[in-house]
């Protein structure tokens, strides 16, 4: 059975604005998510070792792997900033 011209065109507007909302979430909007996650993750693990008070948590917390990640994602939240702002501009 054939599928009717309101249906295909009904399916063809739902696509249309499914990627209208993929280009909304374009590379800069996902560097900037990536820096607020890689941020959100460094604090969570520095809160969780006061919070245990662990050792092995502290050591990991105050790595030099724990800050090279902080400075990439002030990087990736930076880097989204300007080029969602440029994208207005």
């Amino acid at each position: 059975m054939w599928a009717s011209q309101a249906s295909v065109d009904f399916q063809l507007e739902s696509w249309l604005l499914s990627t209208r909302v993929i280009l909304i979430l374009n590379f800069p909007m996902y560097l900037f998510l990536t820096g607020v996650s890689l941020l959100l993750l460094i604090v969570s693990l520095f809160w969780l070792k006061d919070y245990l008070q662990n050792p092995l948590l502290a050591r990991i917390a105050h790595s030099g792997l724990a800050a090279r990640l902080a400075v990439i994602g002030v990087v990736f939240v930076l880097l989204g900033l300007l080029l969602m702002m440029s994208e207005l501009a």
